[in-house]
């Protein structure tokens, strides 16, 4: 998988004078073998921080305890992100 991801609201105003809705673009790569799924994501700050950090590299491992291939209804469905 391949993404690229926001985060801030650009189209509201500031909730305090001074301070930006915008912090970051996150750059999203991924693989998924089995029911693991490992992810590597870079954030680049856009925000008035950017001067003082050069970003935030970020390392993911998930594992999806339930079968999604399971036909059979049970009480708790198994989650799909």
């Amino acid at each position: 998988m391949l993404g690229v991801w926001y985060r801030g609201i650009p189209v509201l105003e500031a909730y305090k004078p001074g301070y930006q809705n915008n912090d970051a673009i996150v750059f999203l790569v991924g693989v998924e073998a089995g029911r693991f799924k490992f992810g590597y994501s870079y954030d680049v700050t856009i925000s008035l921080l950017a001067g003082y950090t050069d970003g935030a590299n970020e390392l993911s491992v998930s594992y999806q305890f339930c079968d999604p291939k399971r036909t059979k209804k049970s009480a708790i469905p198994c989650p799909k992100f």
